[in-house]
């Protein structure tokens, strides 16, 4: 008689042990296709994004931005881009244009409408004087307001933003976002663009002068 408890008991912890490893099994694979999924999302969203512009080499030149700065991480996705922007290259009138209300960051399931504030700031190449610092103009530092769908989507601009076209002029960018008054990061940075990808190739390259890295100290511990 004295068994028959020890068997009942043995069962129901055999019984609830399989429960659990059916709940925790069941958990991980539904947070791998949730991951799955999300990351598909992602991806699709930053293609539908670099095709809203109306110019066509703007599209061309957004579409190579993500690939090169590895925004789009999947390699299948990016593989086959690049593919389509070498067949292209010569005629980027053919890239189709996605318009905003067509796009994947203005269906039902997106974001409310959120303002992203990319606050730039410029470090001058040592005597140049008398420069454009775009989009701030004439001044070393500004910020510039936009719409977004997503945090996802105010990251890119903070990343695109650390493009630098005028590298003879402008030693190095330091870009910061804000999404609702969040403020972002990129790799654990506040600094965008301290995970810049073309970085090396864009910054500190003032002619005559030694290649360091401008970026002041107060840039990297972010805005105060």
């Amino acid at each position: 008689m004295s068994d028959e408890p020890k068997s009942t008991i043995s069962t129901i912890l055999i019984t609830g042990l399989i429960a659990l490893m059916g709940t925790i099994g069941g958990g991980l694979i539904k947070g791998y296709w949730d991951k799955q999924l999300a990351d598909q999302k992602l991806n699709s969203d930053l293609l539908m994004k670099a095709l809203e512009s109306e110019v066509a080499s703007e599209r061309l030149e957004t579409l190579a931005f993500m690939i090169n700065t590895k925004l789009i991480k999947d390699e299948e996705i990016g593989v086959a881009v690049l593919s389509y922007l070498e067949e292209k290259r010569d005629s980027p009138e053919d890239i189709p244009q996605m318009r905003p209300s067509i796009t994947m960051m203005n269906m039902e399931e997106a974001e409310e409408p959120a303002e992203c504030l990319v606050q730039y700031r410029h470090t001058p190449c040592v005597g140049i004087e008398n420069i454009s610092f775009q989009p701030c103009e004439d001044t070393l530092s500004c910020v510039q307001a936009q719409t977004v769908h997503s945090m996802q989507e105010c990251k890119l601009a903070a990343m695109m933003a650390c493009s630098n076209s005028q590298p003879e002029q402008v030693a190095s960018k330091s870009i910061f976002a804000f999404y609702n008054g969040e403020q972002l990061a990129s790799q654990g940075e506040f600094d965008f663009c301290l995970s810049y990808a073309n970085r090396a190739q864009e910054y500190n390259h003032c002619r005559g002068q030694d290649k360091t890295d401008a970026v002041s100290a107060l840039a990297k511990k972010g805005p105060e």
